[in-house]
């Protein structure tokens, strides 16, 4: 009852309960809880220290939302005093859950879910990722890749790793800025979901030279270098969009399948060796794209 309760009081109440009276309801029962588990054993302990920090979380929410007024502080400092209240309960419950089960169990990986997300909250992107993808790697092993929980958290985890590196940057701001690249502009329509509208981009990005935008881009001759150097890429960067495509939607076709196929043997053969690759994601794009030609 309190974690419905709490959830009500995050979604600013209803006509029965308002938000302030489900916030309370909620923690009334999760005290009587807190109560009668004073003696119990660590693992159920810990189901009602992260009862307490789902609430701290619901609320914290709720004062974001403003379905909640701070009498005593100023919003923003009692939002993130929750937030920060709602860490420390998460991370609390993983500590006792991995010491009676270990890390790899279905208890321990809700507190880690809970604690990317609010690491991400009170301590920005750089401090969640790390969280998203041990997340991501348990649910594999415990729930299979094509389990819903499993691909949201491939989706949670993949967004973080490219919003880390566009900074932050969105669809509308990336296409009005001549200095940024058809492939920046791309990656971002993909964090949109727009998966379809960023491979049609990048493509146009190498059909300069021909009558038809829509039309398959032309593999330039090995003696245009230039040409045949941006080909490459291109390729390295369609591949890696449809492989991420393939990862977190059930739209992916086998038509898509081929696709990636051909444009990560392009990216292979034409993209030079790793030695010389301009910078370190790069490279990375390179190898997973070696993996992926070969793989899957």
């Amino acid at each position: 009852m309190g974690l419905n309760f709490g959830t009500l009081c995050r979604l600013g109440g209803c006509e029965t309960w308002s938000t302030q009276q489900a916030y309370d309801v909620a923690n009334k029962a999760l005290l009587e809880c807190q109560t009668l588990r004073a003696n119990a054993a660590d693992e159920l302990k810990a189901e009602t220290i992260f009862a307490q920090g789902v609430l701290a979380f619901c609320k914290g929410e709720a004062l974001s939302s403003a379905y909640l007024r701070s009498t005593k502080m100023e919003q923003e400092q009692l939002v993130e005093r929750k937030f920060m209240q709602a860490l420390q309960y998460f991370k609390t419950a993983y500590q006792l859950w991995t010491s009676v089960f270990g890390e790899k169990h279905l208890e321990t990986v809700k507190a880690i879910t809970m604690i990317g997300l609010l690491e991400n909250k009170v301590h920005g992107q750089e401090a969640s990722i790390d969280w998203y993808r041990k997340e991501l790697r348990i649910r594999e092993e415990l729930q299979g890749e094509l389990h819903p929980r499993t691909q949201q958290a491939r989706r949670t985890y993949t967004l973080s790793i490219d919003e880390q590196l566009l900074g932050g940057g969105n669809v509308d701001r990336l296409a009005s800025e001549d200095d940024r690249s058809a492939a920046q502009v791309a990656a971002a329509m993909s964090i949109a979901g727009k998966y379809e509208d960023a491979e049609a981009m990048l493509r146009a990005s190498t059909n300069e030279n021909t009558s038809s935008p829509d039309a398959p881009p032309a593999k330039p001759l090995p003696t245009q270098k230039v040409e045949y150097l941006r080909f490459g890429e291109v390729s390295l960067h369609c591949a890696e969009l449809l492989n991420k495509w393939a990862a977190s939607s059930p739209e992916y076709t086998k038509d898509i399948m081929i696709r990636a196929a051909e444009y990560s043997k392009d990216a292979v053969e034409i993209t030079p060796a790793p030695s010389r690759l301009r910078n370190r994601v790069h490279t990375c794009q390179y190898a997973d794209t070696l993996f992926t030609a070969d793989c899957r």
